[in-house]
Formats: C-alpha cells, structure tokens, sequence
C-alpha cells in the first residue's frame, strides 16, 4: 500500500509527472494486453518492445511503433513450466546486454528466449527460481551466459550458444 501511496503521489490519470524536472510530463499510453494482472515486465530499446508476462503464465510483446498502431504478440509458455505453477513464486524476466536472449523463470524452471524469433528451451533447477541476471558481454565472440539466484542461497550458471 505504501508503494500505492507514492506511486499515486508522482502520476495522475493523464500524465507522468517525475519530481526532479529530468523527465517532463507527457501522456500515459494505456496498453490492454492481458486478461489477468501483470506480474512483471522488461524492455528493449534495440527493438522498442515491452515483454510482460501475466499471472496465468501468458507472454505479450508489445513492439512500439511511430503513431498509435502497436504490435502485440501472444507468446506460449511450454506445457511444463505451465505446470510448474505460478503459486510457487512470481514469474521472472530479465533481457540480455545484447538484447538478443530473453529469460523466464517460474518455479524451478526457467526459459531462455531467442528474441529474433521467440523459439525457447528450458532448464529444470534443483530449486525455486528467485533471480535471473545475464552477464554483460564484452567482446562479440563471448556467448550468453545466464546466473540464476535459487531460494536456498546457492547460485547457477547457465551457458548459451550464440543466439543472435
């Protein structure tokens, strides 16, 4: 509620209004992309796309356009990080540097996304997903790699091969 309180105290119903003058008001878009509350949200700057993903485990890319006209996609979670359930813990999503690999993780399973195309494979962990953060890439030929924060402490990596 607290986080209600101040949100509702820097916007109001028609602009976004942020207190140190860096960033001047302008209009709120509304987007309608899901039937169910959205749990988490990123954006890319290199395609001008929002990805969320709501509480029942649906995937929307949002591409923005010049003008009003936005191209929303459906994206379909794999059958079994459906069934790993939502009630575990909250979905996650996290961009790479790159831009080119996008990560989920729902329970103890996690996705990694090709962008370009959206094809997916998952990776079954040992236990609950609490964080995904992709290694910055340096050097063109260093390939995607993925660190995992797991509910009982411990950390994992996951390598990728070049996606792009």
């Amino acid at each position: 509620k607290q986080l209600l309180k101040v949100f509702s105290s820097v916007c109001d119903k028609k602009t976004i209004k942020c207190s140190d003058d860096l960033i001047k008001s302008s209009p709120v878009t509304k987007l309608i992309t899901h039937s169910s509350q959205v749990m988490t949200c990123t954006y890319s700057t290199r395609n001008n796309t929002l990805y969320t993903i709501s509480e029942d485990l649906t995937m929307r890319s949002c591409v923005f356009n010049k003008g009003s006209d936005h191209v929303i996609k459906v994206i379909s979670f794999p059958d079994d990080v459906k069934s790993e359930g939502s009630e575990l813990m909250l979905p996650i999503i996290e961009l790479s540097s790159t831009q080119s690999c996008l990560a989920t993780a729902v329970g103890k399973k996690v996705c990694i996304w090709r962008v370009r195309d959206m094809s997916s494979a998952i990776v079954a962990l040992p236990d609950l997903v609490t964080s995904l953060k992709w290694r910055k890439i340096e050097a063109e030929v260093e390939s995607p790699l993925l660190v995992v924060g797991l509910v009982d402490g411990t950390l994992c990596t996951v390598h990728t091969h070049c996606v792009a």
